[in-house]
């Protein structure tokens, strides 16, 4: 299945109950399985081949099945530009100084959901002095190092910095709203933006 989706979807799975005995065909097993995807259109595709796969699986091996989807997929997160470069230019004038990445990252969080009916932004910032693996052991060590505490301060006033900006700030707002597009509507001249 993976020959046949796109490069950046995925489907991460673990089987949860799988038997007691090697030599036992057990009567029942069960596994838990994300499936995500950055375009809507390719998530509701993925769901529909992953229950014909589910199926055609069953039908195989003589087995019955219960499928349940848990939740309602992430929306893929949409930037707003006006508050990124505001955010970045805060951070630097607190003397953090900001990379932006190459290529935009992968994983999902229900802050897509958010932004896709608000603007926000998604920020990051360095919390080790290297690259450091997500949801890791170092990870977690350099969340609770002095360098991890210092920077979560900085990065708290640069969005404190940011909010206070788009209250005060008319010129601001506007652009913000306007770098705004709720979903489904296209730019032009009726996709006024939403007020938050």
């Amino acid at each position: 299945w993976r020959q046949h989706i796109p490069e950046s979807a995925r489907v991460h799975g673990v089987i949860v109950e799988g038997g007691a005995r090697p030599n036992i065909i057990p009567d029942h097993t069960r596994a838990a399985l994300y499936l995500r995807a950055a375009q809507p259109d390719v998530m509701d595709a993925m769901r529909a081949r992953f229950r014909a796969l589910v199926e055609g699986a069953c039908l195989a091996t003589g087995c019955t099945h219960t499928l349940k989807f848990l939740d309602d997929a992430t929306d893929a997160r949409q930037p707003n530009p006006a508050l990124n470069a505001h955010y970045k230019a805060s951070m630097e004038a607190l003397g953090l100084p900001v990379v932006v990445p190459s290529a935009e990252g992968r994983g999902s969080t229900d802050f897509g959901n958010f932004s896709t009916r608000r603007p926000g932004i998604h920020a990051y910032f360095a919390i080790a002095d290297r690259e450091t693996a997500a949801h890791s052991v170092e990870m977690a060590q350099a969340a609770n190092s002095d360098l991890g505490r210092e920077n979560t301060l900085t990065a708290a006033a640069a969005m404190a910095d940011v909010a206070w900006s788009f209250l005060t700030q008319p010129a601001f707002r506007e652009s913000v709203l306007a770098a705004f597009v709720p979903p489904g509507a296209h730019r032009g001249v009726n996709s006024a933006p939403q007020k938050p």
